[in-house]
């Protein structure tokens, strides 16, 4: 490729074009950073639950893995900075939940648990907004962690009722630790009246049904 600058360039000019190429550069290498939190996110998710409304972002990320960077839609300014702050959000929860022996995705179970209490699969996988065979294999896995013990329903013998094992009060509060930390590391620059009013924005971004 020539080097050679173009004819009658004016000083402006060349500066103009010099700050264009590092521009250029540090977007190159912004985007293999996302792409490097992306996929160290992705390592330290439980794989067998992701809820259903985060099927499409995680089809994008695998799509971006691939290198088939077309199929991801186009994303400048407010939407960009949304989807870089997500992913650092992810990555540093993922990292945090790790220490306490859970992956991505765990946490919402205990969550849910804790505040619906004991509750059948069904009943799990709506609150979660899961599909069945989702949060069975997802439950199998925190069974064999020992975070969760299954009984039989008293009232329908074919159902199964899923609660938390007194380790499994041990990681939600390993949790609820992880879930702070990684809050404050991530929204930690925003004053507090700042991020109050940025939950309430992104809320009307997605209301609840």
């Amino acid at each position: 490729m020539s080097t050679e600058e173009p004819i009658g360039e004016t000083e402006a000019d060349k500066k103009a074009r010099k700050a264009a190429k590092r521009a250029l550069k540090e977007a190159k290498k912004a985007l293999k950073d996302a792409k490097k939190a992306a996929r160290k996110a992705d390592r330290q998710s439980d794989p067998e639950f992701a809820p259903d409304n985060d099927a499409a972002d995680a089809d994008a990320v695998e799509d971006a893995d691939a290198g088939t960077v077309s199929r991801l839609p186009a994303m400048s300014g407010l939407g960009s900075a949304l989807q870089s702050a997500a992913r650092q959000a992810r990555t540093a929860l993922a990292t945090r939940l790790l220490a306490h022996g859970l992956y991505a995705g765990q946490e919402q179970v205990l969550l849910a648990l804790d505040e619906g209490g004991p509750q059948s699969l069904g009943d799990l996988a709506e609150a979660l907004g899961v599909r069945a065979p989702t949060i069975t294999k997802t439950v199998a896995r925190m069974e064999a962690q020992k975070f969760l013990a299954r009984s039989a329903s008293e009232t329908d013998a074919r159902s199964v009722i899923i609660a938390l094992t007194p380790e499994g009060r041990t990681a939600l509060a390993g949790a609820r630790q992880s879930i702070a930390e990684a809050e404050a590391e991530v929204f930690g620059v925003l004053k507090k009246g700042d991020r109050k009013e940025l939950a309430r924005l992104l809320a009307k971004l997605a209301p609840l049904d």
